[in-house]
């Protein structure tokens, strides 16, 4: 029986994963599940979390509370990826 990984083909796609800066965190986990299958890596944060990937990553930094921030950052991912094809809400607060 086939892995999940051998069933799923993320190459070409672009993820977007907001709260994936923290390299223990669990935005952090699926961000790297994504890439490990193919995918091309945006991630939204006030933290910038560039130093968990070598390629294929995009660090677009703000607060997805600011309206404004998650406008621009939708510009930026249509700008070097024409379209986004999967968002993680990830982004949090553990009080």
């Amino acid at each position: 029986m086939a892995s999940i990984k051998d069933r799923l083909d993320f190459t070409g796609k672009t993820v977007l994963v907001t709260g994936a800066s923290s390299p223990m965190g669990m935005g952090a986990g699926i961000a790297r599940a994504f890439h490990e299958l193919g995918a091309e890596i945006v991630s939204m944060d006030v933290n910038d979390g560039s130093a968990l990937f070598s390629e294929r990553y995009l660090f677009i930094g703000g607060d997805i509370t600011d309206e404004n921030a998650v406008r621009e950052a939708a510009r930026q991912v249509a700008g070097k990826h024409g379209a986004l094809d999967v968002l993680v809400n990830n982004a949090g607060i553990i009080g």
